[in-house]
């Protein structure tokens, strides 16, 4: 395969499905409360109605709310004391037209009753009478048996993301545990006879690998379980052992070696393992020109440029998006309508990816590139996301409304 015979995003993302594009199906339960994070791996459905009953949302009386039209702290309505509801227990009273019980916040609301008025405009009277100096309409201050979700509701569908809010619904739905789809194995591989590991010593002419990290904690941020990271220095026969190693994974990502310098061997050792084989050696986006799409069986590998910043992206672009579409689940990258502040070039043929940091200006939200060389590194840092200007498109123009993809 010769080098730059390009692919785009789009035609790298359908070449790794053509490896492996089954849908992912492994599964397992885990509690509601460790499922945060995680991929659903089918429909939930609520075990019961939520709210199981119909009850109260302040501490007042129970009415029918007929009884209180008209009523005000002027001409206060007289309603009957006819009992009490208890907090954790079924409602015994029953509240006939003239009568009001009175109930706790989230106490069951009494047969008959439709309504409830807050204590704040209620006085008890002796002789077992209550004066209402408000008027409530039907169902205020309550919230009735399956208002928020019915009984085998879909409360979470499959593919979605779970968070802490959705983790509360399952258990106030009475799910206890969760199904969620088992993390897919990746292994990373950095090469670079320059690399050394974070928190040895820093000999002369050497850098501290940064995208074993950047790509563990980006493979967190997709439930992507990371198996293994192999460090190797710039030789073929290492580069080999280290891509038969990681084999067994559902994903090989490897950062650097995937140029055409004298050590960037990346591609050498796909074509010389045997079942390995190289699909695309150049992806039209800029960052990311070097990349390389490649397989070892039926299992995906990818071949990241060194550069931190470019392969952060193309992770971002290339990877996750395939692993969306092998899991069938939703992208939720959060985006912003947002403002440019400055004319920007791009390169036409390829995708480019904007570095941008977000500002307010003239009740709007502006954005502002971040320019840097392609070393640099803190530029992922500063940016707030990236806009992502089409191959088709040859720039954007000060002012021009673009969508931006938060980090």
């Amino acid at each position: 395969m010769n080098f730059l015979q390009i692919v785009s995003i789009p035609q790298a993302i359908e070449l790794l499905l053509g490896i492996n594009g089954e849908v992912w199906s492994a599964r397992e339960r885990v509690r509601a409360a460790d499922s945060v994070g995680r991929i659903a791996a089918s429909d939930h459905l609520a075990a019961s109605a939520l709210p199981p009953f119909s009850r109260s949302t302040v501490d007042g009386f129970a009415v029918q709310s007929s009884d209180t039209f008209g009523a005000s702290e002027q001409a206060p309505t007289l309603l009957r004391l006819c009992g009490a509801v208890q907090m954790g227990c079924e409602a015994k009273t029953d509240v006939a037209a003239g009568g009001a019980a009175l109930i706790p916040t989230g106490g069951m609301l009494p047969e008959g009753a439709d309504a409830v008025v807050m204590k704040e405009y209620c006085e008890q009277l002796a002789q077992d009478w209550v004066s209402v100096g408000r008027a409530v309409s039907p169902r205020e201050n309550t919230v009735l048996c399956g208002e928020d979700a019915a009984a085998g509701e879909v409360i979470l569908a499959r593919g979605a993301r779970i968070g802490a809010r959705t983790a509360a619904v399952l258990a106030a739905c009475g799910l206890e545990e969760t199904t969620v789809q088992i993390r897919p194995r990746i292994a990373l591989i950095s090469t670079g006879d320059e690399l050394v590991e974070p928190g040895s010593a820093l000999a002369p002419g050497c850098i501290y690998d940064c995208n074993s990290t950047a790509l563990e904690a980006l493979c967190a941020e997709q439930d992507l379980q990371v198996c293994s990271v192999q460090r190797t220095g710039d030789s073929l026969p290492d580069l080999k052992e280290a891509l038969l190693r990681a084999a067994d994974s559902e994903m090989v990502l490897i950062s650097g070696g995937s140029s055409a310098g004298a050590k960037d061997y990346t591609v050498r050792a796909l074509e010389e393992i045997p079942d390995g084989d190289v699909l695309a050696h150049g992806l039209a986006a800029k960052p990311g020109k070097p990349t390389i799409v490649g397989r070892l069986g039926r299992v995906p590998v990818i071949g990241l440029p060194g550069h931190p910043a470019a392969a952060m992206m193309v992770f971002s672009e290339v990877a996750a998006a395939y692993w969306r579409r092998r899991r069938q689940s939703a992208d939720t990258r959060r985006r912003l309508t947002v403002r440019l502040s400055e004319d920007v070039h791009a390169s036409p043929g390829r995708q480019v990816m904007l570095l941008a940091r977000l500002f307010p200006r003239e009740n709007a939200l502006w954005a502002e590139p971040v320019h840097s060389k392609s070393s640099h590194i803190r530029t992922m840092q500063q940016a707030d996301g990236y806009l992502c200007i089409p191959p088709e498109q040859e720039g954007l123009r000060q002012g021009q409304l673009s969508e931006m993809i938060l980090f």
